[in-house]
């Protein structure tokens, strides 16, 4: 991939959407919570869509219901940054049920790391999306001040990069 191909999202601005997804194992909704409070904080929207807490045993839900959400939220105009609500194992099954065509349209930020780092390697190689190897949800929810800060300052001036 050609540097100068790459697509770097836009900045968010205080107000801006961050649509969570759980492309790898469930997660506890009062951390999960915490985390989104964190963001809130922050001065975003969080969209939690519904039936993305849904867990079937070691995965938050089938392959295509993770894969789902990825697809939905960067097809959704309203959405403006996707944050994953925690890494773990799962990401590797769903490379061949994203849309890569459909993210490349519409590049936005995506966040996330630990076994989440396939799904950033993949969106840059096959989308030439500049992505964002930061914090997930449920790590926000017990995070550091610095950390909240970090992730705010490189939200809020992401096409500056």
């Amino acid at each position: 991939m050609n540097c100068d191909s790459i697509k770097i999202p836009a900045r968010l601005v205080p107000g801006s959407s961050i649509g969570v997804v759980a492309p790898a194992g469930p997660f506890d909704r009062d951390t999960v919570g915490r985390g989104a409070k964190s963001l809130v904080d922050m001065g975003f929207e969080v969209v939690i869509p519904p039936g993305l807490l849904d867990a079937n045993g070691y995965l938050a839900g089938t392959d295509s219901h993770r894969a789902y959400f990825i697809n939905q939220l960067f097809a959704d105009n309203r959405i403006d940054a996707i944050i994953c609500a925690r890494g773990g194992y799962g990401c590797m099954r769903l490379l061949e049920l994203l849309d890569y065509q459909l993210i490349a349209d519409n590049p936005k930020i995506f966040i996330g790391f630990s076994d989440i780092t396939v799904l950033l390697t993949v969106l840059t190689d096959r989308c030439g999306l500049a992505t964002f190897h930061g914090p997930v949800v449920t790590s926000l929810a017990d995070a550091s001040a610095p950390t909240r800060s970090s992730l705010l300052q490189n939200l809020l001036s992401a096409d500056k990069l």
